[in-house]
């Protein structure tokens, strides 16, 4: 342990790094409805957001670094100014609390996941909502996309993972693998070839080229998934809080 950060008044739920090379930035959102942005290099907060209704479930730094989207409870996704503090957009269109958030490599894109099984992607300029993707039968639980940007993968409860690719209007599906489980993150290998998934039955890979599926790489419960910013490694935590590496 190197450092430890107090400030939530209830337990925190969901937590994210601003991307190497960019702000020293980690925000932390919590069961008492607040985001807090630290300065890793002083261990200072650096901002305090307020405005969701909710349990905050979900956080991710755009790829410059310069936005925060947030999501939860209240099921409304906000984007937030990391360096004045001052709230963009609030984006209103999912029916139930927002489980997962993903910015396209670029930046442009939003895409976010709801237990009202729908995936929902945002033009990040503007705050529209460009499209609102269906095939899950069940909430959703994990979102992430290729860093060559030509797909997208999405995890639900139903037990599905679905590849989308961009196609008119804007992505269209792909493929469904089947996770034997529920998934509960996503990672891309670096050359955008593989897939990781882990979740309740482990750890699963796939061609998704061919979408065929390796042997398992772990079979322990995972209850995340984070993959490291140079893409070399990835790790899961299981519900004993055992974390586990892994190369990709």
């Amino acid at each position: 342990e190197t450092a430890r950060l107090a400030g939530h008044s209830a337990s925190v739920r969901a937590v994210a790094f601003a991307p190497a090379g960019e702000k020293s930035l980690l925000a932390s959102g919590g069961a008492d409805q607040l985001v807090l942005v630290w300065d890793l290099r002083t261990r200072a907060l650096r901002a305090r957001l307020e405005g969701h209704k909710g349990m905050v479930r979900a956080l991710s730094f755009a790829p410059d670094g310069a936005t925060l989207a947030t999501g939860g409870e209240d099921g409304e996704v906000r984007l937030w100014d990391t360096t004045s503090g001052r709230l963009r957009a609030a984006l209103a269109g999912h029916s139930d609390m927002v489980t997962c958030l993903a910015f396209s490599p670029r930046g442009g894109i939003l895409a976010t996941g709801s237990l009202d099984a729908s995936v929902k992607l945002w033009e990040t300029s503007s705050g529209r909502e460009r499209a609102s993707l269906q095939g899950h039968l069940d909430g959703v639980s994990a979102l992430a996309f290729a860093p060559d940007a030509r797909q997208m993968a999405t995890g639900g409860f139903d037990g599905s993972v679905r590849l989308w690719e961009p196609a008119a209007p804007i992505f269209s599906p792909a493929a469904c693998l089947t996770y034997p489980g529920e998934p509960r993150g996503l990672a891309f290998a670096p050359d955008s070839q593989s897939l990781r998934a882990a979740g309740t039955a482990g750890v699963v890979r796939w061609d998704v080229s061919a979408g065929s599926a390796f042997p398992h790489t772990g079979k322990e419960e995972a209850t995340a998934l984070a993959a490291a910013p140079d893409g070399t490694r990835y790790a899961t935590r299981g519900p004993d809080g055992k974390v586990v590496h892994y190369a990709f």
